[in-house]
């Protein structure tokens, strides 16, 4: 499993498939298993092989965290979505 620390959590990172195909990046407490942060979104229009990071409003600063962690990997692409804009990524793990 993966670790990473966001928000003051120690989070394991689960790795989990979108009905779409795309990957699903969720962070779980350590301790207690709960919920702390779902890392990606799914978004149409992703190609394949990538998966799109939501790092705004209270997911703001996990891109950098997941980098940092080796976990996905920057494609300098981006999609937009409504009024928000999302790194594209490869997913590492």
């Amino acid at each position: 499993m993966h670790r990473v620390n966001f928000i003051g959590y120690a989070c394991d990172v689960k790795k989990g498939v979108y009905t779409t195909g795309q990957t699903a990046l969720i962070l779980n407490d350590c301790k207690t298993g709960e919920r702390v942060a779902v890392a990606t979104a799914c978004i149409d229009g992703v190609p394949e092989g990538l998966t799109a990071i939501k790092d705004y409003a209270e997911n703001e600063g996990i891109f950098n965290t997941l980098i940092a962690a080796n976990i996905i990997e920057d494609t300098g692409a981006a999609i937009r979505s409504g009024f928000c804009v999302f790194p594209l990524v490869r997913v590492l793990i």
